[in-house]
Parts: C-alpha cells; structure tokens; sequence
C-alpha cells in the first residue's frame, strides 16, 4: 500500500513530461511522434488550461490579455541607455507564467508569442522607425558559459533572434561577451548588491566590428533593477555607438 502514492507521483511526472515535451520538439522528424502525442495527451493553455490546438501552449484568449505598454521611456537610473522599452508587465499573471515556462522550463515554442508582443510593442511605439534599418544592430544580454549548458539555450537570443529577422535588422550576437560566471541576480534582492555582482562580467571584443555611429538595440527578458542592462550598456558605450536602446518583455 505504501507504494501506490509513489507510483502515482511517477504516472503524473510522465504525464507532465510527455505533455510538454511536444512543445520542445519541433524538427519534422517528430512531427508523427507529436501527432500521437496529442492523440493521448490533448495540448492545454499554461494558464488557463483550457484545451488548445497551438504549436505552443498558450491560448488565443490568454495571449490576447496581455496588455501592451504604451510608450518607450528615458529611464533616468541607467545613464548608458537613451531609452528603454518593456512590452508589459512582469505583474500580469499570463506573462510572468509564460516567460516561467519559457526560461525556466525549456519550452521554446513560447518563443513566437513572447517575440510577438516585442514586435508588437515597437510597431505600436515608432521610436526606431526613425534609424536606418542597416545602423540597427540587435544585442542579447549572453548568459555565463555554465548557465547556458545547464539551460541549453539563452532565452535572449532566441527573442532577440525573433525581433532581427522581423525587421531586417542586424543580428550580432557575438558583439557582447560574458566573461564571469556570477551568481543568478534573482537570488539577490538588494539594489547595490545586484549591481556589484554584474561588475565586470561583460566585455566587448576588440577584433569585432566597430559600431561607431550605430544604432544597439540591447534585449533581455526581464527588467527588474536594470542592474545587467547597464552593465551591458556601459560596455558597448565604449564602442561610440550613437545610441543604445534596451528592449524587454516586462518590467
């Protein structure tokens, strides 16, 4: 008798894991596997669990009551960025599930929606209508080499990926590096202390391209103190960049 509960814990977790393993999988190999997939286990909203037909798992409803922020702002704590601009809000329950899931639980699908409300958010706001396409350079905040084995995939690039090829921007990945493993800043709750611990951990290679007179549109998904941001920031200023612009999902 004092089995069946751990039995049960074990179907569960199988049920978790095969019901979203369909959303890791996307190569045309699998696409059979998933098709028996949702057979047995019917594809469900994150949030609302409401039973979908998506290639990701968020619903239409879900997605479309993600409000959008209006405007682009001069964050006047960051002395690097000429202006910031956050899709939403991380306090809205719907988004803060699905970057969740997105960052923490490997389902990269969420990477169409969550791009979506980025794209929205600067076809809405024109500030960058205003820069020729070929002077904007897009920049994902690079995660630590350890964090990027344990994760498998930087949530920065993937958006950031997503936002370049909308528009026709140029994608530059490379042109920041991350040269320390530092603690994960959510572990940090103090302001000065989040700062301190992103001190030094950027660089910008010397053999790079040079970016003077440049547009960089530097993307994360977070913006909680803008701690990383303007470590970011105030490395790729040395560049004599003409303007950098940070972009996040929420703030």
């Amino acid at each position: 008798m004092q089995e069946e509960p751990y039995f049960v814990l074990c179907i569960l977790y199988l049920v978790y894991y095969i019901q979203y393993t369909k959303y890791r999988i996307q190569t045309m190999p699998h696409r059979f596997f998933n098709f028996f997939l949702n057979l047995l286990f019917p594809q469900e909203c994150l949030y609302c669990h409401r039973e979908i037909d998506r290639s990701y798992p968020l619903c239409q409803k879900c997605e479309e009551s993600i409000p959008l922020f209006s405007s682009w702002k001069a964050p006047s704590s960051i002395k690097y960025l000429s202006a910031l601009g956050a899709a939403s809000s991380y306090q809205n329950p719907i988004l803060q599930k699905t970057i969740h899931y997105f960052k923490y639980r490997g389902i990269t699908s969420l990477q169409f929606p969550l791009s979506q409300l980025l794209i929205k958010f600067i076809e809405q706001n024109n500030y960058l209508s205003f820069f020729a396409k070929k002077d904007i350079y897009v920049i994902p905040i690079p995660l630590s080499k350890r964090k990027l084995r344990q994760r498998g995939f930087n949530q920065a690039e993937l958006l950031a990926q997503s936002v370049a090829l909308y528009f026709h921007w140029n994608y530059s990945p490379n042109l920041l590096q991350r040269i320390k493993n530092n603690p994960p800043q959510a572990q940090l709750k103090n302001k000065e202390e989040r700062k301190n611990n992103v001190k030094g951990i950027f660089c910008f290679p010397s053999s790079t391209q040079t970016l003077k007179g440049k547009i960089i549109v530097l993307i994360d998904d977070v913006f909680t103190t803008g701690a990383t941001m303007e470590e970011a920031a105030r490395v790729l200023k040395k560049t004599r960049a003409k303007k950098i612009i940070g972009l996040v999902l929420a703030k």
